[in-house]
């Protein structure tokens, strides 16, 4: 509801001003993800050297990110102290990578959105176009797409040197099956929480278009599941007791 709302904004008012809002707030975004990154990492390798993460430190290396983080499911870690100490910059860096990937997104749709307005109206090289335009081609736009490019690269490296590790495969194959018995990778009860404000929808079937509406759920409810699997569609779908 607030991607709509910013699109909404940006679409009816003046679409430059939510552009520099956007550009300006994910710019602060990286420097925050560079610091939990920095942070994670000096952790998870047990560094005692201090990492110094300047407002100059343009690119973002998520290289071996994960090298010092166990390969088991968080659930399944030890209480030890280390990993204690370990679940916190790795639960704050995955959340800012979450919030850097919904800015991102945001500001790409706004620019599309404001493309796709312009060339409707017909309004060629307005005030509002020029402005935007100006916007997307200074040099501060250029260093952020910089950043966001280190970022993605390094990140789909970090990931496919992880899919290659020895024991990937066979773990994968235990997350993919259903939770309780001898699987390791899952609780044996999800726990979830409706947060859409339209509730969510109960079906007889995993697949949305051709199974049968059962009931409904309201938003806030909670309600367990003992399995979960994707449908033909790549949407994740809970069993449940209803």
């Amino acid at each position: 509801s607030l991607t709509a709302t910013v699109k909404s904004i940006a679409s009816n008012y003046e679409p430059h001003k939510m552009m520099k809002k956007l550009i300006d707030s994910l710019d602060k975004q990286l420097t925050v993800l560079g610091r939990s990154q920095a942070e994670l990492r000096r952790l998870s390798t047990n560094s005692d050297g201090d990492t110094d993460f300047g407002e100059d430190n343009i690119d973002i290396n998520s290289t071996l990110i994960l090298d010092g983080v166990p390969r088991v499911a968080l659930q399944r870690l030890e209480q030890t102290v280390d990993n204690l100490a370990l679940t916190k910059p790795l639960s704050q860096f995955l959340r800012n990578v979450v919030t850097t990937e919904w800015l991102s997104n945001t500001l790409s749709t706004i620019i599309r959105t404001a493309s796709q307005r312009s060339h409707e109206m017909s309004t060629g090289w307005g005030r509002s176009e020029r402005e935007w335009k100006k916007e997307l081609s200074s040099e501060r736009f250029e260093a952020l797409l910089r950043r966001l490019s280190g970022l993605h690269r390094s990140s789909l490296m970090e990931v496919c040197r992880t899919r290659t590790e020895e024991g990937y495969e066979s773990r994968d194959l235990d997350r993919r099956q259903s939770p309780g018995g001898s699987s390791k990778a899952h609780p044996a009860v999800y726990r979830l929480r409706i947060v859409c404000p339209e509730g969510a929808i109960v079906r007889d079937g995993i697949e949305i278009d051709s199974c049968a509406n059962i009931g409904s759920l309201e938003m806030g409810e909670v309600v367990e599941a003992f399995d979960r699997c994707i449908n033909s569609c790549g949407v994740l779908r809970y069993r449940t007791s209803r």
